[in-house]
């Protein structure tokens, strides 16, 4: 590539930066990037060309409930994964990763912590399959259920 061709200004902050300085050929990283960006753009495009489709078929985007639901989840996951990360680095000043106890600790909690952020904001989106996993639980753990009447307090003497 010419651009990384004999460039003193240009190559040196590039391997400093991404921190490869030992790698004698940077041109190699060209198809890594092309390879990346790529197959961002394919999913560009096929994502316009669905919903040109789908517009074309039904007469109106039908996929925007879908995008929305889409997009909550992508929201919440971000939300996640970076509370996952920052409890991971807080977990990491107390807990040491010498030990295979350690290692399992702090991934052990920073996945919870991820987990609980994802399912709570789900939650909140009012998701469908959240709501009615909610509503099962509160079903099986908190609710009173009578009992019958062979196990009835009166029986029981």
């Amino acid at each position: 590539m010419p651009i990384f061709a004999g460039s003193n200004f240009f190559v040196p902050p590039l391997k400093n930066f991404l921190r490869i300085s030992d790698l004698s050929e940077i041109g190699i990283l060209g198809i890594v990037l092309a390879a990346a960006l790529g197959g961002v753009a394919n999913v560009f495009f096929l994502g316009r060309a669905l919903l040109a489709e789908v517009k074309m078929r039904f007469g109106r985007n039908e996929m925007v409930w879908g995008a929305s639901e889409v997009g909550k989840m992508v929201l919440a996951s971000l939300a996640a994964g970076l509370s996952a990360y920052g409890s991971l680095r807080l977990i990491n000043l107390v807990v040491a990763l010498e030990t295979f106890w350690g290692v399992f600790i702090q991934g052990a909690v920073s996945g919870l912590v991820g987990f609980v952020i994802y399912a709570f904001l789900l939650y909140l989106f009012q998701n469908k399959e959240v709501k009615r996993f909610a509503e099962i639980f509160k079903e099986r753990f908190f609710s009173i259920r009578i009992l019958p009447r062979q196990l009835d307090s009166n029986n029981l003497k």
